[in-house]
């Protein structure tokens, strides 16, 4: 091996303890396949290559190895496979001579054995069989190939002409979610894995193996979990990584150091489910049988895991989440770094409007608050109406944070055009372009008392408003932007339209669609109207974030006491939308309270208000004496502001 940086020198099962039993299996005729689930940093692809030099070298057979796609096909080929054939001689002398012996995709050895280097499809994964048979980095393999089912029972089905010599081996950290939020460790089934699909689901069919460690002072026997870790209690994340040991469950004595673990895991076992171990390490009990040996190691235990830099990327992961409510980081590290199934926040526990109406306060009706330092409407798109809310950005006294107020929901339902009697029509948004200019007169300028009973008032500093939704709609909202910048109003609308299917998205984006060339679209876009996309998903968790929590600052959201009385549906709408077990939020009623506000969030992403310095702040941001928002509609000098053009915000900002 030539790990530059990192291990040079021949392959020592000492160096990583847990994968000999694995590899063992790999060549057992007591069973058809081998699972491995685990972190990063755990050498379990280096298993696979071990098998591919023991074919080429020892046993010949045909093999086959899937990765995750045609180029982490190529990869592995030139990158692992490659450089294992120049550093490890023998084996390099065990191809076949010549250039078509040695290709990219395939390898032919003196022994007869031929390796293929392959990627999931229906195609590669039904043809001729073959005695081996390697899945690597399984869980970001697609789960469904084709309709045809899984990669794993596929490419056990290449294997089965071959009875017990056939060997099918699967390895990854785990990334599907767990299904049921609910699950609990079973006391009779305690290596049973939470209910996934992947890596975890096959783990769960086989025998369900896991590694034991001995305590350095009891003698008792645990499975090495960061659950049973402890650090020091500082509030500094580095000092506090640094300290990081684990703690025997048993007589909570016994310590081991990171640098104990390698010469701790060398004493360590396997015990299948349903097998015990006393303190003289002799096992008993009745093992689980299934024709899948499988094999589950925590991130702790990885032989090359650091545990500092581990729990270090996990608290920063985890203040990432209280600061954004996005679980990406967090996801990850759970999956690759500490090898274990990612439960997402929220997925058991639903909200209800009673908790929410507990929580409302009497600061005024349709008044700005003190701490209010500017409002913001966001308006969604009904077949017959436009649905608008109104929210205020509060600093509290002696923060350096922000929180939302709700200050006003309203609905235009009815427009200019009038029939016969003099009676107005209902608004229709997808097929008038006039009653668009409604927002303009009733939101846009629209204004509200301050608090403070001075007679001022406080202007609309933006309003962001859905783009999509009946036929017509998108073209109509296009056309209303157009005249809004004709006006030089164009500053202060923004439209939106929300992505739901791409977590990996940012939170917010802006951009400038050209769909002109496109001859079956209804609205013509060609670049000149701005749309923010949103990552719906990631949007929602900090909104679900930030409703969880019970006192104010830091994001916490205010509700009128008001609406408890007249506008009781608001909170039946917060309470509409449920998260599933892969973390995507679904709607299961009116939800219009929901998305006003998680699009008020993405106007405080727009406005950088994450990154304000509320020493500091721009002029939309100040108290009320020195914002420019608010305005005295009696005195001529005192004029209703209009609101900064997005160059002047730029330099603000700056």
């Amino acid at each position: 091996m030539n790990n530059r940086g990192a291990y040079v020198g021949p392959w020592q099962n000492e160096r990583v303890p847990y994968l000999a039993d694995i590899m063992n299996v790999l060549t057992s005729r007591d069973f058809g396949a081998c699972c491995f689930v685990t972190s990063a940093q755990s050498s379990k692809t280096e298993a696979i290559i071990n098998w591919i030099q023991y074919t080429a070298q020892v046993d010949g057979a045909d093999m086959l190895v899937y990765e995750k796609s045609q180029d982490d096909a190529q990869d592995f080929s030139e990158r692992r496979l490659g450089r294992a054939h120049l550093d490890s001689p023998e084996f390099g002398a065990s191809l076949l001579p010549g250039k078509t012996a040695d290709r990219v995709h395939t390898k032919f050895y003196k022994n007869g054995s031929m390796l293929s280097l392959l990627w999931p499809t229906k195609n590669k994964l039904a043809g001729k069989p073959a005695a081996r048979v390697a899945l690597t980095d399984y869980d970001r393999m697609p789960p469904d190939i084709d309709g045809d089912g899984s990669a794993f029972d596929l490419a056990r089905g290449r294997t089965r002409t071959f009875r017990s010599f056939g060997m099918t081996y699967v390895e990854s950290s785990p990334s599907f979610p767990i299904k049921d939020a609910k699950w609990r460790v079973n006391p009779e089934r305690p290596h049973e894995a939470p209910p996934c699909e992947g890596i975890i689901g096959i783990y769960n069919r086989g025998d369900r193996r896991r590694r034991y460690w001995p305590c350095p002072v009891c003698g008792e026997w645990f499975e090495p979990d960061d659950k049973h870790c402890i650090w020091l209690p500082t509030p500094h994340l580095v000092e506090r990584a640094e300290s990081v040991k684990m703690q025997c469950p048993h007589c909570l004595e016994g310590l081991i150091a990171p640098e104990d673990k390698l010469a701790t895991d060398r004493d360590g076992e396997w015990l299948i489910e349903g097998q015990r171990i006393d303190k003289n390490g002799k096992i008993t009990g009745q093992p689980r049988e299934s024709d899948i040996a499988s094999f589950y190691l925590l991130g702790v235990a990885a032989a090359f895991n650091d545990w500092s830099k581990m729990f270090l990327g996990l608290w920063q992961a985890d203040e990432e989440y209280d600061r954004t409510g996005s679980e990406t980081t967090l996801k990850s590290k759970t999956n690759i770094d500490f090898g274990k199934p990612y439960e997402h926040h929220g997925a058991e526990w639903c909200r209800i409007p009673d908790d929410l109406m507990d929580r409302a306060t009497d600061y005024g009706e349709r008044v700005i608050p003190e701490n209010v330092r500017f409002i913001g409407a966001t308006i969604d798109i009904g077949g017959n109406n436009f649905e608008v809310q109104v929210h205020g950005l509060g600093i509290e006294p002696g923060a350096d944070s922000w929180d939302v107020y709700v200050i006003d929901r309203f609905v235009i339902r009815k427009s200019n055009r009038k029939d016969s009697a003099g009676d107005p029509y209902p608004v229709k948004p997808g097929a008038y372009s006039e009653d668009w200019e409604l927002i303009t007169e009733q939101v846009i300028d629209k204004s509200y008392p301050l608090a403070d009973d001075s007679g001022r008032r406080m202007g609309m500093k933006m309003v962001f408003c859905d783009s999509h939704g009946q036929d017509g709609v998108t073209s109509m909202a296009y056309r209303y932007y157009g005249r809004l910048r004709k006006h030089n109003k164009h500053q202060r609308f923004m439209l939106l339209r929300g992505e739901g299917k791409n977590r990996n998205l940012p939170r917010i984006e802006r951009t400038t669609p050209d769909n002109s060339k496109r001859g079956n679209r209804h609205a013509v876009a060609r670049g000149e109207v701005p749309v923010l996309r949103l990552n719906s998903n990631v949007l929602k968790d900090w909104l679900n974030l930030l409703l969880d929590r019970d006192i104010p600052g830091g994001g916490y959201i205010h509700f009128p006491q008001w609406f408890i009385e007249r506008k009781r549906f608001f909170f039946d709408e917060l309470c509409a939308e449920t998260r599933d077990d892969k973390g995507n939020w679904n709607r299961k009623g009116r939800n219009e309270a929901w998305d006003l506000l998680y699009y008020f969030l993405a106007m405080l992403l727009h406005l950088n208000c994450e990154k304000v310095n509320w020493r500091k702040p721009p002029s939309f941001c100040q108290p009320w004496d020195k914002n420019p928002l608010v305005f005295h509609p009696d005195k001529p000098d005192d004029k209703k502001p209009k609101g900064p053009t997005l160059a002047e915000l730029g330099a603000d900002m700056l």
